[in-house]
């Protein structure tokens, strides 16, 4: 019994050293250090609404384009003001796990599904490129490795590979919940392409982004960032929102010869 004590005691303590740890790093977010950088902020929703206070906050990050996944349609309705400094490039609703929605200040930013030969997938999940002037990016969302999505986890992102080739500009980002942890053979397959892993090339901090419960510190990291040799990760850090069982990413991004 006592062990069984002692077991428990320093489980509670190296949680909260975790949930200390880990929301010391997170929403910390620096403004841009140049202008000319393109700042991405980029969060699974969890198909719910964001808070106005979070949503709040995220208006302070300044991002020159969003990415929300499981986008439902009402989930910025908290706080109109959000989008009024926005053009909606992009949007898919969905009242459950599919929603895609692409915000910016780009008006030439345009976004087409791309793979939709490889689908449908038990979780049919699409895949999307987003054209800009100066780069691609890729955004994804894999299904989750579970039996209802037959595991097609790796095929979701095998199948989208040969797409990093038919790109027609030389910089290249890819973003989402490719629902993989580092070590698996999907994640090696995007870096043996050229990919780097953006947060991993500015911080050796380990950083998780999921967890299976919103108020729980995010130990496994789902979500991700890569960029190719053509584009230089000026700074990438962690924020969360209070509904959500991920937390998300603010990348800032200096095209090379731009």
């Amino acid at each position: 019994m006592k062990i069984l004590k002692k077991i428990l005691m320093i489980s509670a303590l190296c949680f909260i050293a975790f949930f200390i740890y880990d929301h010391l790093l997170l929403n910390n977010i620096d403004p841009k250090k140049h202008k000319d950088n393109i700042r991405i902020g980029t969060i699974n929703l969890h198909e719910h609404n964001i808070s106005a206070d979070d949503l709040k906050r995220l208006r302070t990050y300044q991002c020159d384009i969003w990415l929300f996944l499981e986008w439902n349609g009402t989930n910025l309705d908290n706080d109109a003001a959000f989008t009024s400094d926005y053009i909606k490039n992009f949007e898919l609703s969905h009242a459950g796990t599919f929603g895609v929605s692409v915000f910016s200040t780009f008006a030439d930013l345009t976004v087409e599904e791309i793979g939709a030969e490889n689908r449908p997938y038990a979780c049919d999940y699409p895949k999307f490129i987003i054209h800009g002037k100066d780069f691609e990016l890729f955004l994804l969302h894999a299904p989750p490795p579970v039996p209802s999505c037959k595991f097609e986890t790796g095929k979701y992102i095998t199948d989208f590979l040969p797409y990093i080739k038919h790109s027609k500009k030389n910089a290249q980002i890819i973003i989402g919940d490719l629902n993989s942890v580092p070590f698996q053979e999907s994640i090696g397959a995007i870096k043996k392409m050229g990919f780097t892993d953006s947060h991993d090339e500015i911080s050796n901090l380990p950083q998780g982004t999921f967890a299976p419960f919103t108020w729980c510190p995010k130990f496994l990291k789902f979500d991700y960032l890569f960029h190719n040799q053509y584009v230089q990760a000026a700074a990438v850090e962690r924020f969360s929102i209070s509904t959500s069982d991920h937390s998300g990413w603010i990348a800032d991004y200096q095209i090379k010869n731009h």
